[in-house]
């Protein structure tokens, strides 16, 4: 019997995505960001989240879509430490859905790491991404393991 998975839905966009549910904390608001001059044009800013500073990515830039409202974050859990690390900034979150492993469809070629798979739902074809190598990533690119 295939195992299954909760994944949470978001829009970027006209696009919508999905992550496995295990890697998010919470969702906030996105109010309240403080820019960060000089940084990389993917972070949005920081931002207090009870008393810790928070990174905001806007997820839209890295992967190439666009967006309009950043209205939500997901606060990625780093499964390596109990401590939210990042926050995926996205314009909406659209629900929880749970799907058996074997129905997120893995692409027939690797077009990216960034992409675990798809998911039909309701809505279409959902990109399932693997948050992890998001966060990876952005981790890479900010120069460190915590930025």
């Amino acid at each position: 019997m295939a195992r299954e998975a909760k994944l949470i839905l978001f829009q970027l966009g006209n696009e919508v995505y999905a992550v496995d549910l295990r890697y998010v904390r919470e969702v906030v608001n996105s109010s309240n960001t403080i820019r960060v001059p000089g940084a990389q044009d993917f972070v949005k800013g920081v931002m207090d989240l009870r008393g810790r500073v928070l990174t905001l990515i806007d997820l839209a830039r890295i992967l190439g879509t666009e967006s309009d409202a950043h209205s939500k974050v997901l606060v990625y859990l780093d499964n390596k430490s109990d401590a939210p690390a990042l926050g995926f900034v996205v314009d909406q979150v659209l629900g929880v859905i749970t799907v058996k492993e074997n129905e997120i469809e893995r692409p027939p070629l690797k077009l990216s790491e960034l992409v675990k798979g798809y998911v039909r739902t309701d809505r279409g074809i959902v990109t399932v991404l693997d948050i992890e190598k998001v966060a990876e990533q952005v981790k890479k690119e900010l120069g460190g393991e915590e930025p």
